[in-house]
């Protein structure tokens, strides 16, 4: 999913102000083919989280947030949010990262 394409990952939270400011320029990266957005969702309620979405619209090819288990994507694969980030990273919110 990932080899051999720019991808971003976001980590957002509805209750994060600067992540209400960033969602519509989100929207409008997402429209650029060459680029996929991944969402992380840090320490928010799944309630809030879908209203968020619902209320911006969703940029992200694929959303998570830590769960417990993985869960499986639209394409049937397991994922896991914490799979992106574990070498330890810590970030502050809004952050975005990209890579190649």
């Amino acid at each position: 999913m990932f080899k051999g394409k720019v991808s971003i990952v976001n980590v957002w939270a509805s209750w994060c102000v600067p992540c209400h400011d960033e969602a519509p320029l989100l929207t409008e990266l997402a429209k650029d083919k060459r680029l996929q957005l991944v969402g992380i969702n840090y320490k928010d309620a799944p309630d809030n989280a879908r209203r968020f979405l619902g209320r911006y619209g969703n940029p992200f090819v694929i959303v998570g947030r830590r769960r417990q288990r993985p869960r499986r994507d639209r394409m049937g694969r397991l994922w896991r949010a914490g799979d992106l980030c574990r070498r330890g990273a810590r970030a502050r919110l809004p952050t975005s990262w990209s890579a190649r």
